[in-house]
């Protein structure tokens, strides 16, 4: 297979629950958006326990393709619970069931299906723009540190800086997808969801298409309050950040949110930004990664996001 890598900095997280908004913000700056901070994403999105689901409408602010793969659509009993969860799932159920039912109004595709580790490097192969957010368990999670003045994939991937953009975060995206044949919409969130679960080759995947239009700037805020009599409950996706601690000791799974932007098709290793971690040349191997995002906590979230703009030469 191919090897690619997209030029993204590293931008590290000042808190414990910051990881995703931190990839989020890698990406918009990668893309020419260098006046935007974290402090505008906080803002932006309203809350510290942040679900997948939140980062999807956030980065499809900013003029991203957004493809949301997860596991699980409806809440999961076993996570009430689980430490990590039990302390802040009953105050995001609202909101995050009622982001999963504007998420096909906002251009952004969710498909009820996992991926393989072969689609993820096929997909950062595609030389397309294409990055992925990735939740793992921080408890699992062990990259490794490249040999940079030996990887030619790391050192020779040179290109031109991005001019900058104004900060582009817009409340009323509204973006039309195609929901013909494969796609319906879920019973519990409203959302329109692929639920094709037989075909393992990525090219099959009706992924979402780029905005033909800017987004606008900001009117009013991206989240507002809704009461439990507005929203339709259910619809998840795991949730990255925060403490699993219990009296001082870490308890079970911790969310995670990490940024893959290449493959070394040569090492079968994938190269990524680890908000957590001071490391521009991280890497993980099939195995290891697999380990990390499988397992109980995470549902497989993945998202991934793609501009134009990432390609800059």
């Amino acid at each position: 297979m191919n090897s690619f890598l997209l030029d993204i900095p590293l931008i590290e997280q000042k808190y414990n629950w910051d990881c995703g908004l931190i990839c989020t913000l890698m990406l918009v700056q990668a893309c020419g958006y260098k006046s935007t901070t974290a402090e505008d994403l906080m803002s932006a999105c309203g809350t510290k326990s942040v679900w997948t689901i939140d980062l999807a409408h956030l980065i499809r602010r900013f003029g991203f393709s957004v493809d949301f793969f997860t596991l699980e659509l409806g809440p999961n009993p076993a996570y009430s619970t689980e430490f990590y969860y039990a302390s802040q799932i009953h105050e995001d159920e609202v909101r995050v069931a009622r982001l999963f039912s504007l998420s096909s109004q906002n251009g952004i595709l969710i498909h009820q299906r996992a991926l393989s580790a072969e689609d993820l490097a096929e997909i950062l192969t595609r030389r397309d723009g294409s990055a992925i957010i990735l939740l793992v368990d921080k408890n699992k999670f062990r990259p490794q540190n490249a040999q940079t003045q030996n990887d030619s994939l790391l050192s020779t991937h040179h290109q031109a800086p991005m001019p900058e953009c104004e900060s582009i975060l817009d409340p009323k995206l509204e973006m039309p997808i195609d929901n013909e044949s494969d796609e319906a919409m879920d019973d519990k969130t409203g959302a329109f969801v692929d639920k094709r679960m037989s075909s393992s080759h990525i090219d099959s995947l009706p992924f979402s298409s780029p905005p033909r239009s800017p987004p606008v700037p900001p009117q009013k805020p991206l989240f507002p309050s809704f009461s439990p009599a507005e929203v339709m409950f259910g619809g998840w996706g795991g949730r990255g950040g925060g403490e699993g601690k219990e009296g001082g000791r870490e308890v079970g799974y911790i969310g995670h949110y990490v940024l893959l932007i290449g493959y070394d098709g040569l090492r079968r290793d994938f190269l990524l930004r680890d908000p957590a971690v001071g490391n521009l040349n991280l890497r993980i191997g099939f195995k290891d990664l697999d380990f990390a995002r499988k397992c109980f906590g995470t549902d497989e979230d993945i998202l991934v996001v793609r501009h134009p703009a990432l390609l800059h030469e």
